[in-house]
């Protein structure tokens, strides 16, 4: 397995859509056998950023040296550290897609998830376009009247919200990495939204910082 076939591999490891992650690894040509031996890949380039013995050692360098050069390299938004950057990876599993790494001052990951390719700003969806691992969580901030964070941990997080599409119900998206995993009406579900509810969508995404 090569290295950037590894970190596919890895990161559908850990993703909740079950069919995409079977669709996912048939076009790589391996199994679910092959989790294991993706993780022990990132393991010893020391960059698998769930190990919480690593997380803090994982350096852009070591990203470079594993997967080859990022697309290309953007510096952190404003009012970040001023030695802070992203880089972005194409990974072939998600074509229209790129897995940004967010790198603080000290060039260690904060941050990884998949962001919409050579597309600065999300696009407006359509109710049928709303499709697991075709939907990044950028896109929701331009295409739902109200949002709402009802759960996360790590590499996760839920919302509750309806498109501005007249006659969307409201629903929970699940992202992980920033890529949707499924979409669930809420009216299924049985949930209190104002207790779920969880910090903005703004502090969870890093917008609208100074």
């Amino acid at each position: 397995m090569d290295p950037v076939g590894a970190l596919q591999v890895c990161l559908m490891s850990r993703m909740r859509n079950k069919e995409g992650v079977a669709g996912g690894l048939r076009r790589l040509g391996v199994d679910e056998a092959a989790f294991d031996a993706a993780k022990e890949m990132l393991a010893r380039a020391r960059l698998d950023h769930e190990d919480p013995g690593i997380v803090d050692e994982c350096h852009a360098d070591l990203y470079r040296r594993f997967l080859g050069a990022p697309q290309r390299v953007e510096p952190a938004p404003r009012g970040q550290a001023p030695n802070a950057m992203k880089m972005f990876y194409s990974l072939p599993v998600w074509p229209d897609l790129e897995l940004e790494l967010s790198m603080s001052n000290e060039h260690t990951l904060r941050g990884l998830r998949f962001v919409r390719a050579g597309e600065p700003k999300a696009r407006r969806l359509r109710l049928e376009e709303v499709n697991p691992w075709r939907v990044v969580e950028n896109d929701i901030a331009c295409n739902c009247s109200e949002v709402v964070v009802v759960d996360g941990f790590g590499t996760w997080t839920d919302y509750c919200c309806p498109l501005l599409e007249p006659g969307s119900p409201e629903c929970l998206w699940a992202f992980d990495y920033g890529l949707l995993q499924e979409v669930i009406p809420w009216k299924d579900l049985n949930l209190d939204k104002e207790e779920a509810a969880y910090p903005s969508l703004e502090s969870v995404l890093g917008l609208g910082e100074p």
